[in-house]
């Protein structure tokens, strides 16, 4: 196998392991959000929704700019984040 597929076979066999070990511990992965890199809660998006779960993917930076954003309205009415 070449060296590039190899590093995406086994990525895909730790996503697969990862939300299998959450569906052993948690139970059904039904309604999930998935905060991240868009790639990656993509792929963990498609792990689940093999196994009949469902995700909402949210972007990371964009979760991370609306709460900093919340905070600095209530905290600091002068201080705006701006992206």
């Amino acid at each position: 196998m070449p060296a590039a597929d190899a590093v995406g076979f086994l990525s895909g066999l730790l996503i697969g392991a990862d939300v299998a070990a959450a569906a052993d511990w948690h139970g059904p992965l039904d309604k999930l959000t998935l905060i991240g890199a868009p790639a990656l809660t993509g792929l963990y998006g498609a792990a689940i929704a093999h196994t009949g779960g469902q995700s909402l993917e949210v972007d990371g930076d964009s979760a991370v700019l609306a709460g900093l954003t919340a905070l600095s309205g209530q905290k600091n009415s002068d201080v705006h984040v701006l992206a």
